[in-house]
């Protein structure tokens, strides 16, 4: 369907700059890709397309989550409030019950849901130790229409044994699992290597995934530095290391397509580590409130001019929201809400490797989009921008959430869109 829709659109853009018109327009090729956007009257080439008069709503890029556990789902916001403690009281046997393919699929499958409920178009995923349980997953990912990377979750060491695989069927099953899935649906699927986190893993496990996920091409996403009592047990386990970051820089692992959750608790050669090697962060800031791991030091990393983007780390995050995500970041740092809202977009985008192709509304991107309802926030819908984002981050949640496009296609709508 060749779509024309107009209304309020709000986005960061490739070169720095943002576009705020009012009214806009934009519109999608039956492919599901931007053709055009822009203020004032669209081309006159475009006459003909099936128009969507969106003129009280607000029309912004689809929402990007660079870290969660679909696994948790059901467990969010319950255990203990410290890292270690909470993965083995509830987290590990979580994850043990996906040993069973079908309770994995179904938890998956509302795993997406919720994401596209909530504005999420593209997500960065982690899955169980369990091979059937991961493909299961990625096969309700392709049903989603989302954009997903995904990936089983990899531990030889310090776990349960029924979470803990040989480093050779660890590596067996991630390959066999990447060949399938990889850039399936028109490159919408991405198979992620995600080895779990230093102490969960042998030195050989982590040196060996960096090796299989380059000769496949594929990125990486693993933890760093969450909680002081996880890093001071990394320093035991690996002494021959300066830090816990130097740990994955010896394995392989800090290459520009990895992604590396919180990043909490560094030194300053830890910073210069991540600046040299090009590797990207998740901010998670509600779970990290959550578990009391402490503060990401986000004007640092825009210092160091690092790539990062916004997690919910759903289950140690209790929401898939992604209002609450950026509210926790505004209240824990002092930044826009405009760049609060291009991190939770571009800037996750940029992290996974894929702002050619989404986190921002821009010529033949994927149109991935969210609509919002300013009057979910008590909000004027001709605020200036700041105000406007403000009042929709802080004071509405997902609940302005009116309608989700991924690749020109509506994955979530509602009556007051519908109306």
């Amino acid at each position: 369907m060749q779509l024309l829709l107009f209304g309020r659109l709000v986005t960061p853009l490739l070169n720095g700059d943002a576009l705020d018109v009012a009214p806009g327009w934009l519109a999608a090729d039956g492919s599901g890709h931007i053709l055009g956007a822009g203020g004032g009257s669209p081309p006159r080439a475009l006459r003909g397309f099936d128009v969507l008069d969106l003129r009280r709503f607000v029309a912004v890029p689809g929402f990007v989550d660079v870290h969660l556990h679909y696994p948790q789902i059901d467990v969010r916001g319950q255990g203990p409030t410290e890292l270690l403690a909470w993965l083995t009281s509830t987290i590990f046997p979580a994850e043990e019950a996906c040993a069973d393919p079908r309770l994995a699929r179904n938890r998956a499958a509302r795993t997406f849901r919720a994401l596209a409920r909530n504005g999420v178009t593209t997500a960065a995923v982690f899955g169980s130790p369990h091979p059937a349980a991961t493909d299961a997953a990625f096969a309700e990912a392709r049903r989603s229409g989302l954009r997903i990377f995904l990936g089983m979750t990899m531990m030889d060491r310090n776990g349960p044994e029924a979470l803990l695989q040989s480093r050779e069927r660890n590596l067996d099953a991630a390959r066999q699992l990447c060949r399938r899935w990889d850039k399936d649906a028109r490159g919408r699927l991405r198979y992620i290597f995600s080895p779990r986190f230093a102490p969960a893993c042998t030195f050989e496990l982590l040196r060996d995934t960096a090796r299989a996920a380059r000769e496949l091409d594929a990125p990486i996403q693993t933890h760093l530095a969450e909680s002081p009592r996880e890093v001071a047990w990394v320093r035991e386990l690996f002494p021959g290391a300066s830090s816990y970051t130097d740990v994955y820089r010896t394995a392989g692992l800090l290459t520009p397509a990895t992604v590396l959750a919180h990043a909490v608790h560094l030194s300053d050669d830890e910073w210069a580590l991540l600046r040299v090697s090009g590797a990207a962060v998740a901010h998670c800031p509600t779970a990290n409130f959550a578990l009391r791991s402490g503060v990401f030091d986000l004007s640092r990393a825009v210092r160091e001019d690092l790539r990062f983007g916004l997690g919910s780390d759903v289950g140690a995050g209790p929401s898939f929201s992604p209002f609450d995500v950026m509210r926790h970041a505004l209240y824990l740092a002092a930044i826009p809400p405009s760049d609060t809202l291009a991190r939770a977009t571009l800037g996750g985008a940029q992290a996974l490797g894929v702002a050619d192709r989404v986190g921002s509304l821009e010529v033949e991107k994927d149109a991935d989009l969210v609509v919002l309802d300013p009057a979910a926030a008590d909000a004027n819908l001709d605020a200036p921008l700041e105000s406007l984002l403000s009042a929709l981050i802080r004071r509405s949640g997902s609940a302005a959430v009116a309608g989700v496009m991924a690749r020109g296609d509506w994955v979530h709508t509602t009556p007051d869109l519908e109306h």
